[in-house]
């Protein structure tokens, strides 16, 4: 069982019920903490110490996060403004799906600051952490997918897709031409941040390539596909291959073989980021952020962004 506290507006028995469903079904480790929020934003805010967190994640919101306690069970907050959408059995997955993010944290096969050491500069953690959250994230819609889940509503269909890589792309472009601040600092931390989301939505879709009901890019729309060939192309079938390797989140990862999962990540991500057109070099004392699409690349990321933005 677990602890349930509420910040607001009661969810409900049927509620309650699910996220236990959820939580189950996954096999998630006993004594985690429930807390269903009405400001969820705040209170992540609260719980982690970080002021600058914010719920919105390019074309969705965050409807639930799993914050790990080091003396405690991890505890799981719901966005309860976003899940009062949500039937019984979406929020049944959004717990299983957290609470696979609780399994993670109790056997230490997860990112975490002792990574640090594999790399040399902040950059390079940097990317070596979006490698790793997305394979998190991989791991997690895995098991979901063997035993029984059906896609979640982020990859289920192509609406979200469709949206996410017109998100991508407005954001690469708006980092090179915003009047306000074309700093190379801003710049990389806007792309970086535009390539974490986007990478995530591309480890929630890997496990259910094929599916009838899951996001599919052979359907999508002429300029999704255009999007598609532009920032993913044949690193789609590659990141496939990379994270099959990889063992669902029910299977512990020894210290030793979850290194080698990093750099893999981290291998990956470097090359979606050069795929978006950037690559990082330089040291901590002197970090250095190239762009590498060419001049007509960014013309027609552009022509696009500006067609997608009047459509």
């Amino acid at each position: 069982m677990y602890e349930l506290t509420v910040h607001g507006t009661p969810p409900g028995a049927e509620a309650e019920e699910a996220a236990q469903r959820g939580l189950n079904r996954i096999g998630a480790p006993q004594g985690i903490t429930v807390m269903f929020s009405d400001n969820f934003v705040a209170e992540v805010r609260r719980q982690t110490g970080n002021p600058g967190y914010g719920g919105d994640r390019g074309a969705g919101v965050v409807a639930a996060k799993t914050i790990k306690r080091p003396e405690q069970g991890s505890l799981i907050i719901v966005n309860s403004s976003e899940t009062r959408r949500l039937d019984v059995p979406e929020l049944e997955r959004l717990l299983a799906h957290e609470g696979g993010h609780a399994l993670l944290h109790e056997r230490g096969d997860h990112v975490a600051s002792q990574h640090r050491s594999l790399v040399d500069y902040e950059w390079q953690w940097i990317m070596l952490c979006l490698g790793g959250l997305a394979i998190e994230e991989y791991r997690i819609e895995g098991a979901l997918q063997a035993i029984g889940y059906d896609p979640g509503g982020t990859v289920q269909g192509n609406e979200h897709l469709e949206d996410s890589l017109v998100h991508l792309n407005a954001e690469v472009i708006w980092s090179l031409i915003d009047p306000d601040d074309t700093s190379p600092a801003t710049m990389s931390r806007r792309v970086m941040t535009a390539q974490d989301v986007f990478t995530k939505i591309l480890a929630y879709m890997a496990p259910y390539a094929g599916h009838d009901d899951a996001a599919d890019p052979a359907t999508l729309t002429p300029a999704g596909a255009r999007h598609w060939r532009d920032y993913v192309g044949p690193l789609w079938q590659e990141r496939r291959k990379v994270y099959q390797r990889i063992p669902d989140v029910r299977t512990g990862i020894s210290a030793e073989d979850y290194t080698a999962v990093l750099r893999d990540g981290y291998a990956l991500e470097m090359k979606q980021l050069h795929r978006i057109g950037f690559e990082p070099k330089g040291t901590d004392e002197r970090p250095e952020f190239w762009r590498v699409a060419t001049d007509a690349r960014c013309t027609e990321r552009h022509e696009a962004a500006t067609h997608d933005a009047g459509s």
